[in-house]
């Protein structure tokens, strides 16, 4: 039964340990202050027209990706939730997820 216990502990630290190593490698690489890491994901999602890059220095045009494009903001679409929600709760409709 012992041995069982220790099995069993022994490999749930293991598991513990690599999630832990696994996580802090994953942090340390998102810390990166690497301009690289921004060309390559601007390359790796131009075709994809969910990012947008414009940037100017001294009236001059260095990188025009989907500039044109509009996308949304995330707290412009969660403003329009939010309102429709209220207006919905003032007029008595109910509020219910479709599952």
């Amino acid at each position: 039964m012992k041995i069982l216990l220790f099995l069993i502990g022994g490999v749930g630290l293991s598991l513990c340990l690599i999630q832990g190593i696994g996580m802090w490698m994953f942090k340390k690489d998102i810390n990166k202050e690497d301009p690289e890491y921004i060309v390559q994901f601007i390359k790796e999602n131009a075709e994809n027209k969910n990012v947008s890059l414009s940037i100017h220095l001294n009236d001059e045009k260095w990188v025009n990706v989907n500039a044109n494009t509009v996308l949304p903001l995330a707290s412009t679409v969660k403003i329009i939730v939010a309102i429709n929600m209220h207006n919905r709760r003032q007029w008595g409709k109910s509020i219910q997820s479709k599952k």
